[in-house]
């Protein structure tokens, strides 16, 4: 019972290699497979094994104590592999347990967003803030939800108000910096980044930032070097994968950023930016069948920009000759 409880408190502190040991230690002296098996599964998760955590986590046999825990961090591995039913049976399964549990709705809201359940995902962002409105996870979800449906600035007050009670938070301050950036505040995301990086150097987020600024103003070798610094932590993050993208169409790999930006738009299928810069890759590396497959339709419409339209025109005439 001491290592389990000595491994409980490592993976709250997000000490996943540390955690391993001290269940390991506690099965040696006689803790079941299935005592350990949700805190095991959580402490691979740390470590990025999804292998490992799913030998753990994928039987469903924990402690009744642990249970609510054990099918949360499932619902986690799934909806970090993609399965997004499996990662849904998982959650709900959690909620039978745990109903009033406002972080866990936080990671519903989540799923529901990532399976395009718009509206769903809402609900559960509500009854996250019904449970616990001062919580920095439920404010930072409510400022994300905002932003994607009523803008910019409409988000900064989410932020602004988690950060009064959490100012060390950095996933806050990671969506406040993000924010404003998009806002062109590049001068306040700048003071807000460098702060980030002082107190964690870790932490990835400030660099994208710094990057989107960097690019914005045409320093594409210094964007690049900051986008190397987030060490490929956020390469699966679609705002992301959007400047990366940006950044090879501006060092002459169009063939790269199309393959970025045909996997953006196919998680973000309303993401006009990701679609204008795709047609605009597909274009320059000569993917003329392909832009006029993908995007012919949508030139011929009444309310397509002119920029698609050339795109389009040019693509035929390339494939005419």
């Amino acid at each position: 019972a001491e290592y389990i409880a000595q491994a409980r408190g490592m993976i709250e502190h997000m000490q996943g290699v540390q955690a391993e040991v001290r269940l390991r230690e506690a099965m040696n002296r006689g803790a079941s497979r299935q005592d350990i098996a949700a805190l095991m599964g959580q402490a691979f998760l740390l470590q990025g094994d999804t292998e490992q955590a799913r030998r753990w986590l994928g039987p469903g046999l924990f402690t009744p104590s642990d249970a609510a825990e054990g099918f949360r961090s499932l619902g986690r591995l799934e909806r970090r592999e993609g399965n997004l039913p499996a990662a849904a049976r998982a959650y709900d399964k959690a909620l039978t347990l745990r109903p009033t549990d406002a972080s866990l709705w936080v990671e519903i809201a989540r799923l529901r967003y990532a399976g395009g359940e718009t509206v769903l995902a809402v609900q559960a962002t509500r009854r996250a803030y019904e449970l616990k409105p001062d919580d920095p996870r439920v404010l930072e979800l409510n400022g994300q939800v905002v932003r994607d449906q009523s803008g910019l600035q409409a988000s900064l007050p989410w932020f602004e108000r988690g950060l009064e009670k959490n100012p060390a938070d950095m996933a806050l301050l990671g969506e406040y910096a993000a924010t404003i950036t998009e806002m062109g505040r590049a001068k306040e995301s700048l003071i807000v980044t460098r702060h980030m990086i002082k107190s964690d150097s870790r932490f990835p987020a400030p660099f994208l930032d710094q990057t989107a600024i960097a690019a914005r103003a045409g320093k594409i070798d210094l964007a690049r070097s900051l986008m190397n610094r987030t060490r490929g932590q956020m390469d699966t993050v679609p705002s992301a994968m959007l400047i990366g993208a940006a950044l090879d169409l501006a060092a002459g790999n169009p063939a790269s950023a199309a393959d970025t930006l045909t996997e953006l738009t196919r998680k973000q299928p309303a993401n006009l930016t990701a679609q204008m810069l795709l047609a605009r890759a597909l274009y320059a590396s000569g993917d003329y069948r392909v832009l006029v497959n993908k995007f012919g339709a949508a030139a011929d419409r009444a309310d397509a920009t002119a920029y698609l339209q050339t795109l389009v025109g040019r693509a035929y005439e390339n494939l005419a000759e």
